[in-house]
């Protein structure tokens, strides 16, 4: 089998950006999570998580 490279690519991206302790991350990830049902949505696509400390 032959394998391709090639870059990852994601269409219909939701995003948050928030400031926050590196113990907090949590309720960051929880609040996103939130807004998306509130708004109708389905929360069934992948979550990327980055953190800089």
């Amino acid at each position: 089998m032959m394998m391709k490279r090639c870059p990852l690519i994601f269409d219909n991206v939701l995003s948050d950006k928030a400031t926050c302790r590196s113990d907090e991350w949590y309720d960051t990830a929880l609040d996103l999570r939130n807004a998306v049902i509130k708004n109708g949505l389905y929360g069934t696509g992948p979550v990327i998580l980055v953190l800089k400390i």
